[in-house]
């Protein structure tokens, strides 16, 4: 007879089926197929054992027999399709068979059900999902049973033909294994219940992260040289500003002498130019303004000529003769001066084109041996005296004349050093260019303070000519040439005036130079800086983490010789899933949990990385920390921050079973504890939140769930607190 129970599948350990072995085979029999339990048959008390084969008769294919089978035990229906209906309100399965650890599709007119995965004790209900898996552990791959079994069948919808079933199990009816039928009537007392009710619970971030110091530095330089001296090892505590590496830069220095030389001579050339600006600026007013008096001269010399001379008239063209040949004294004083200066800058060209003498090379040398000697002399002396000062032997004033005459020695001895360099490099093309400027420049003076002196003789005629006629009176033919006069004197106006252009072309050479000056002292500048890159100092206080290099080593722009940390401060960076970032803002609080120190201490967010990683859709977050003993880069957190409240059902940690990876309550129905598998979600100290399998308002047993057997009847033993 069928047994009308839910459909079961499970391993009952204990005693055999039958009381002695061996055991009968099974008859072939119809079996109707109704709802019902099958145990599994073995032929020994300590193991599941081999098949045991029987041929029943089914009414059609598809339909699966239900059963209570251990682990590698199956049930296997076959035959032939019948050409009668299924009744309307059966629905046939889909047809599948077992394989170990996994489900897959079987013959049409076959339907199989592998319980070599399924673990003892294990209940599956029609329309229920379950997790198949290898042994006793779960590969969390869920299947539906999607099976209705109608208690009767009609009689004429049989099979015509007889069906082989290979079952491993025996039937159900009167094979029931006795400790089935023990457990499941077996009452327990005392057994502690609890009503499952939904609680407001904190809805909990956690991420694990690395601890990293709020600033990090690789100090490296910024050109290529070799490394002079590392001052620093790993460990070392630094302040800001504290030279850590030097590199050598004796070729950056010589740069910076002959950058500081041509910024000198730009500003000589620029001082030269300004000179003969001023001297041209003079010149050409001096032209203009005597144009101007000539040209008046002329019209009252006219207009005596027509006129008559008066007294008056006489005594101003005496002075004018006078005046005349005071122009004629200043502009041959003039001439001999650009003459003077014309040797001059044809001098100082001869001696840039040939450079420095043998003589006064060896001078420069000598003077730089002296300023050594000096500069030894001053130090030995310094030295001497040192240790009496700091006895208290001699007075600090005396000790700081000491000093001093060595730092005037030093820079003796730099500075002869420099005018040594300046001699042996020779004269630049630049230095050629402005020394020929200068011959140019005092050429023209030369010929302008001739031309100064013929109008100078030129007015002492013309001055002689204007009292003879001022005192004999005027001619016809003295009219004509006063008024030639007065033509004269106004084109020499307009020459003088137009010589006023050459004005411009000065100033715009004194700007050019002006620009050299600037593009000299920018280069220098560029030097130093240059020079400067070969000292590598700490941005920040801190720790010394990393020497990258060794003195004598090449370095490279870019490549770190220095990592530094600043210890004041830590965070931790932590990797959040995108699902998690709900709720998360700048400033909430956070428990940071540091394996290594053995604490928990309280953070806070810093910063949210607002863009995600593509490949692992992650998103960084930044925690700051308190400062505590012992907190380094790189140890291992862990965090959870808290972003609001959820409700959910809680039981006791104590109420679960667990049998390998599966996990379960004993739900309590009518006073009858029923094994039921579970989803645990967080876990708290002694509660656990259920995710499914349970719903609010039923009944666990509360704690001791290992001494309750499945389908045992519960006495009451109170409800748990």
């Amino acid at each position: 007879m069928a047994c009308q129970t839910p459909l079961f599948v499970g391993c009952s350990f204990g005693r055999s089926v039958l009381s002695e072995p061996p055991w009968p085979p099974l008859a072939p029999a119809i079996v109707p197929l109704a709802a019902g339990t099958a145990t599994s048959r073995r032929r020994d008390p300590e193991s599941c054992g081999a098949p045991v084969a029987a041929t029943l008769q089914l009414p059609w294919p598809g339909w699966i027999y239900c059963v209570r089978t251990p682990r590698g035990v199956m049930l296997s229906v076959s035959g032939r399709q019948d050409t009668t209906a299924p009744p309307p309100n059966a629905a046939i399965p889909r047809p599948v068979a077992a394989s170990r650890g996994r489900w897959s599709a079987a013959v049409p007119d076959a339907v199989s059900l592998g319980a070599a995965t399924i673990p003892c004790n294990f209940s599956i209900r029609a329309g229920s999902e379950v997790s198949t898996g290898r042994g006793d552990r779960m590969n969390h791959r869920k299947r539906r049973f999607p099976f209705v079994f109608p208690d009767r069948l009609p009689a004429q919808r049989l099979l015509s033909a007889t069906g082989l079933v290979a079952l491993l199990v025996s039937g159900c009816g009167r094979h029931e294994p006795p400790e089935a039928k023990s457990a499941a009537g077996k009452s327990v007392g005392g057994v502690a219940t609890l009503a499952v009710h939904s609680t407001e619970t904190a809805t909990v971030v956690e991420a694990t992260g690395t601890v990293a110091a709020s600033l990090t530095a690789d100090v490296a330089p910024k050109i290529m040289s070799k490394v002079s001296a590392v001052l620093v090892n790993e460990g070392d505590h630094v302040a800001k500003g504290q030279v850590l590496v030097r590199l050598e830069a004796a070729d950056l220095a010589a740069q910076v002498r002959q950058g500081q030389a041509a910024v000198e001579s730009a500003k000589a050339a620029l001082a030269q130019a300004q000179t003969g600006q001023g001297i041209q600026k003079t010149q050409s007013t001096t032209r203009v303004a005597q144009a101007k008096a000539a040209l008046r001269q002329a019209q009252e010399q006219l207009s005596l000529v027509k006129e008559g001379a008066r007294k008056q008239q006489k005594q101003q063209a005496d002075e004018g003769v006078r005046l005349a040949e005071a122009g004629k004294a200043q502009a041959e004083a003039g001439v001999h001066q650009a003459e003077a200066g014309l040797a001059a800058a044809k001098a100082r060209l001869s001696l840039v084109k040939e450079g420095a003498r043998n003589q006064q090379k060896l001078q420069a040398e000598a003077a730089v041996r002296q300023a050594e000697a000096n500069q030894k002399t001053a130090q030995a002396t310094h030295d001497r005296f040192k240790p009496l000062a700091d006895q208290g032997v001699i007075s600090q004033q005396r000790m700081d004349e000491i000093a001093l005459q060595l730092d005037v020695a030093k820079s003796q001895l730099e500075t002869a050093k420099q005018q040594a360099s300046l001699l042996n490099e020779g004269a630049r093309t630049q230095e050629i260019q402005q020394a020929e400027e200068g011959v140019r420049q005092a050429e023209a003076a030369v010929r302008m303070a001739q031309q100064k002196s013929r109008e100078a003789d030129s007015g002492i005629g013309t001055a002689a000519a204007q009292r003879d006629l001022t005192y004999e009176g005027a001619r016809g033919q003295e009219v004509i040439q006063a008024e030639q006069q007065v033509k004269q004197a106004e084109e020499a106006l307009r020459m003088a005036e137009a010589a006023t252009d050459e004005n411009k072309i000065k100033a715009d050479t004194v700007k050019m130079l002006r620009a050299q000056v600037r593009q000299a002292e920018a280069s220098l500048m560029g030097t130093n800086v240059q020079l400067g890159y070969a000292t590598l100092v700490a941005p920040f206080a801190g720790v010394v983490t990393k020497r990258h290099a060794d003195p004598g080593a090449m370095t490279a722009p870019g490549v770190p010789l220095i990592t530094l940390v600043d210890n004041s401060g830590f965070r931790l960076e932590a990797i959040v899933p995108e699902s998690q970032m709900f709720g998360l803002r700048l400033g909430a609080e956070a428990e940071v949990t540091i394996d290594a120190l053995s604490r928990t201490l309280t953070g806070w967010v810093t910063q949210i990385v607002p863009s995600a990683d593509a490949a692992s859709r992650t998103f960084v977050l930044k925690f700051g920390l308190p400062k505590v003993e012992g907190l380094v880069s790189g140890l291992f957190g862990r965090v959870s921050i808290p972003v609001g409240h959820t409700k959910g059902l809680l039981i006791p940690r104590e109420a679960l079973w667990h049998e390998g990876s599966l996990v379960g309550v004993l739900a309590v129905d009518s006073g009858v504890a029923h094994k039921r598998m579970v989803t645990v979600g967080k876990e708290e100290t002694d509660q656990v939140e259920i995710l499914s399998g349970l719903s609010e308002g039923e009944v666990v047993v509360a704690r001791d769930v290992n001494r309750v057997p499945d389908g045992a009847t519960v006495g009451n033993g109170g409800e748990a607190k």
